[in-house]
C-alpha cells in the first residue's frame, strides 16, 4: 500500500520527528510505501484563500495552483496517516488548515 503521511512540525528533530521515523520504519518493513509531505519546509499556507473557499452547490470549482497538487497526492495514496502535535486539545493550525484548504467538495 502506499500511504500519505502528513507530518506537520516545525522541527524536524522533535519527538513528533521522532514518532513519524517510527512509523514510517514499520510501514517500510511491512512492505508499505510512504509519501512524506512536510508542510513547513513546502511553504504550504494554511490560510484560507478565496478561490479556494468551497462553494457547495458547485462540483467543477477549481482551486488555486497551489492546492492543486495536494487532493492529487491524497488521491494516489492507498490510505492517509496524520502525525502532529495536539496544541490546546487540537489540531496545529497548519493541519487545520491544510485540512480545511484541501478537504473540499469536487
Amino acid at each position: 500500500m502506499k500511504i500519505i503521511v502528513i507530518f506537520v512540525h516545525r522541527r524536524r528533530n522533535s519527538f513528533t520527528g521522532a514518532v513519524l521515523d517510527a512509523f514510517v520504519d514499520g510501514l517500510i518493513s511491512a512492505g508499505h510505501t510512504a509519501d512524506v509531505p512536510d508542510f513547513n519546509r513546502e511553504g504550504f499556507d494554511p490560510r484560507m484563500k478565496v478561490e479556494d473557499e468551497p462553494i457547495w452547490g458547485n462540483r467543477t470549482q477549481v482551486s488555486s495552483d497551489e492546492i492543486r497538487v495536494h487532493p492529487a497526492r491524497v488521491d494516489e495514496a492507498d490510505a492517509i496517516a496524520m502525525v502532529f502535535p495536539v496544541r490546546w486539545w487540537s489540531f496545529t493550525s497548519l493541519t487545520k488548515g491544510w485540512i480545511e484548504r484541501i478537504w473540499n467538495h469536487g
